[in-house]
């Protein structure tokens, strides 16, 4: 069987962006001038390849910030307050706000719903 080698410059647009944007939301994200300086194309050039996936540089970055709280909420390590600071919310209100509207609970509903899930 042959290996077929990826070309990273193949990926989505909105995959190479996401890897640049990362998962560390307790640093300051990367600006849209910087992802597309780093991609080596203009900010109207990375705006329309992203629309013409169907996506947005704050969508992608909201997106990350959603699918990292969730994981996070999977764990003991964190509380509401800290994953809300880490996630670089404001204030824990306006984080619980944005997990209820992701996920339809609260983060301690959802942690709650969770454990029970797994027996925990």
């Amino acid at each position: 069987a042959e290996l077929v080698k990826l070309d990273p410059r193949a990926a989505s647009v909105s995959a190479r962006v996401k890897n640049l944007v990362g998962s560390d939301f307790s640093r300051e994200l990367p600006t849209l001038q910087q992802v597309a300086d780093r991609l080596f194309m203009t900010t109207p050039t990375l705006h329309r390849r992203l629309r013409d996936e169907g996506n947005s540089f704050q969508k992608i970055k909201d997106d990350l910030r959603r699918d990292i709280a969730i994981n996070h909420m999977m764990s003991k390590q964190y509380t509401t307050s800290q994953l809300a600071e880490m996630m670089g919310f404001s204030d824990s209100s306006t984080f619980h706000r944005a997990f209820k509207k992701w996920t339809g609970w609260t983060p301690q509903e959802y942690r709650q719903n969770q454990l029970s899930e797994n027996g925990e």
